[in-house]
């Protein structure tokens, strides 16, 4: 538990001073790193441990539909860690949450560039391969003081995926989704 805690806390501050030194450092053209380089943040990483090493998945507050994508940092110990890069994930700057369970990333997302909904479920391989996507909730409560299913929370217990996130802003919405 402390390992974990411990890794959390280093990656935000990883984060914060990698954002914070790409404001002074020049991209170099035709790179990954440009992409990372010109995001204006990186934030909220949420875990997950494969059994061999550590995966921190990311939202970006970009205003580039291009960089509106999660992106993800590897660490074999928990402490060192990976630059962040890009994948072919769409997210809105909206919140992810994920969870490992045989073989398998799940994350609780919105997978778009530029609305928070539907609520959906990503299932990726180890090697972050797409495999599948199921909407968990394309419906927002009307009338509400935002029009989104957001702040998404997963865990996984007994082969059942329990997810949890906002609607609307106005209720907490909870579903339960058996993967056996």
């Amino acid at each position: 538990m402390f390992l974990y805690l411990e890794a959390i806390l280093f990656l935000l501050i990883q984060i914060y001073l990698q954002s914070a030194r790409d404001l002074f450092v020049t991209p170099k053209e035709n790179s990954i790193n440009r992409k990372v380089n010109e995001i204006t943040g990186i934030i909220q990483p949420t875990l997950c441990f494969d059994g061999e090493q550590y995966y921190a998945f990311m939202r970006s507050f970009s205003i580039s539909n291009e960089l509106k994508r999660v992106f993800v940092s590897k660490s074999a110990d928990g402490i060192n860690w990976g630059t962040p890069q890009i994948t072919d994930i769409p997210n809105p700057n909206s919140s992810l949450d994920c969870v490992f369970y045989k073989n398998h990333f799940y994350l609780a997302m919105n997978p778009s560039t530029s609305e928070r909904w539907p609520i959906s479920l990503i299932k990726l391989d180890k090697d972050l391969n797409y495999i599948q996507m199921l909407d968990i909730e394309k419906d927002v409560i009307m009338p509400c003081f935002s029009k989104q299913l957001s702040y998404p929370s997963i865990i996984e217990h007994e082969g059942k995926l329990h997810v949890t996130f906002t609607n609307g802003r106005k209720r907490i919405q909870y579903n339960v989704i058996n993967l056996e």
